[in-house]
């Protein structure tokens, strides 16, 4: 037992469980970090660089991406295989053209400023890409039309067969955009989003 002990001690083993012991007991200590104040509602994230604005119409790094995927949800997201799989879309079907597409959302999800997340913010994201300048509007060039049938029901129509539409609508720019919140906003949305 005694060869064992002398052994581990030459390896540094005592060395780092006293390294830990005393680290543990810094932070218990008052004013420590494990006896801290309940955290703000302020959430702040270290990125490589600082961006102009976090629009999902527009992206002008590739940065801006990592931070896009946790501010704002899609109708579909990636897996880890970078299939597309569904977000907020519950149920999909597609027409017999392979045309229209609808999407049922999942209920009760809210926006940032607690406004609900519905068919027809879907509508408003898709239709205010496609009269943007952004360069992300080339997402919804395929789309003709997007009809919000119901609180949690979606149509959209594409110009023809699009089958990586489930793919645009992954994308990080395909964040949904709460609709009052962009309109009150307007250019500062992207500060704020």
């Amino acid at each position: 037992m005694w060869t064992i002990l002398k052994r581990c001690q030459a390896i540094g083993v005592f060395k780092t469980l006293g390294l830990l012991v005393v680290a543990f007991l810094i932070l218990q200590l008052p004013g420590g970090v494990m006896n801290a104040a309940p955290a703000s509602k302020v959430l702040t994230v270290l990125v490589p660089a600082e961006f102009p604005h976090l629009d999902p119409g527009e992206t002008v790094s590739g940065d801006q991406y990592m931070l896009k995927y946790h501010i704002f949800n899609r109708l579909f997201t990636f897996n880890e295989k970078m299939e597309p799989f569904p977000d907020l879309v519950t149920k999909e079907s597609l027409s017999k053209d392979g045309t229209t597409w609808t999407f049922d959302l999942r209920p009760g999800v809210k926006f940032h400023d607690g406004t609900l997340l519905n068919a027809e913010a879907v509508k408003y994201t898709i239709e205010r890409l496609q009269k943007g300048t952004g360069n992300q509007k080339a997402l919804y060039t395929m789309i003709k039309e997007v009809q919000a049938v119901s609180e949690t029901r979606v149509l959209i129509t594409t110009n023809g067969l699009f089958p990586a539409l489930r793919n645009n609508l992954a994308h990080p720019d395909a964040g949904i955009v709460p609709p009052l919140a962009d309109q009150k906003l307007g250019k500062l949305f992207g500060k704020q989003p």
